[in-house]
């Protein structure tokens, strides 16, 4: 029988209609045709309730619970309608504290944005490949974080051993305080119907095609990218006449969805110094404080100078940009 990935159903939970547009089209580039889209963690929990999904890619910023309560959800909660669901966390949140916090919720692959396709491909090709044993517990459910198998530095820490569980499948048991281990099972595999790697139907040239179809919407996506300038440029004239959360909060949304969106079409620099500004704005912004309105004012000039002159880093207007808001950012963070 040939393998066919039409037989697999996978969900794209994002807020942002624009990358779920680009993950679709990537993914039916792939031969997956069966992709639903949902914008929030409701529908999500809502879809997988009434319809069949084998894979979910889900954003970390959802509402009106986000992504990692979406996974906590459907991992512990005892009305769970897919415990063991395969979930590719696909978010711009990419920071080291980030991608472990998604780990304890029990998520099976990471993947940042901005993305190529080859790297949504990577996290296809492991979770279909190589399937992971599934703990079972109190605390934790979800594939098992130790990927070579042996427990850090050659020892055993977990307080206690799991047992072995009899059956795995989509509807495993609730959580008990005595952690379960259930084996790997290749259930999207077989639903393929594919018996050698992933990569023997999914080939470079139509990872190569999808490439191609991604760079063939780079002007579109260079007008939702001064889109979200426009919008951080406006939160940010607001903040400063009321300092606020919500505005805040504003910003680092659109400042998020630079990083992402501008990353994803190869334009680096834009990409870089838009998550320079996320995480300014994350560990040392303060309401109020003048001279950290100036460092912000200092990135969207400098942002605005990129999209007018050097989008593509080519001249060296954007490289150097980006090294005085590197010294800017450290001056003020002493």
């Amino acid at each position: 029988m040939k393998p066919r990935l039409d037989n697999i159903n996978i969900l794209l939970a994002d807020s942002d209609p624009q990358i779920a547009r680009v993950v679709t089209l990537n993914l039916r580039e792939m031969g997956f045709r069966r992709v639903e889209y949902v914008r929030d963690a409701t529908e999500a929990l809502a879809h997988i309730t009434t319809k069949p999904v084998d894979i979910l890619i889900t954003e970390w910023l959802l509402e009106p619970m986000d992504g990692i309560e979406l996974v906590r959800h459907l991992r512990l909660s005892r009305n769970s309608p897919n415990r063991s669901i395969p979930i590719i966390m696909l978010t711009g949140k990419g920071e080291y504290v980030d991608v472990t916090t998604a780990r304890d919720v029990g998520i099976t692959e990471f993947l940042v944005k901005p993305f190529t396709v080859q790297t949504l491909f990577d996290r296809l090709e492991h979770l279909v490949d190589h399937p992971r044993p599934f703990i079972l517990s109190e605390n934790f459910a979800g594939p098992d974080r130790r990927r070579k198998g042996a427990p850090p530095d050659g020892m055993e820490k977990r307080v206690t051993r799991p047992r072995e569980g009899k059956k795995f499948g989509k509807h495993l048991p609730a959580p008990e305080k005595t952690p379960q281990i259930f084996p790997a099972d290749h259930e999207i595999k077989r639903a393929i119907g594919l018996i050698g790697p992933l990569a023997t139907i999914i080939t470079p040239d139509m990872l190569q095609a999808a490439q191609t179809a991604l760079e063939g919407m780079q002007d579109e996506t260079l007008g939702w990218v001064r889109e979200d300038l426009k919008n951080l440029e406006t939160a940010f004239i607001e903040i400063q006449k009321t300092p606020n959360v919500e505005k805040l909060n504003d910003m680092k949304a659109a400042t998020m969805s630079i990083k992402s969106r501008a990353g994803t079409f190869g334009f680096t620099i834009p990409s870089q110094i838009a998550r320079m500004l996320y995480l300014f704005l994350t560990t040392h912004y303060a309401l109020a404080r003048p001279v950290h309105n100036q460092v912000v004012h200092q990135f969207v000039e400098s942002l605005k100078v990129i999209f007018a002159n050097d989008i593509k880093g080519e001249t060296g207007i954007a490289s150097e940009l980006v090294k005085e808001l590197e010294e800017l950012v450290k001056r003020t963070a002493k």
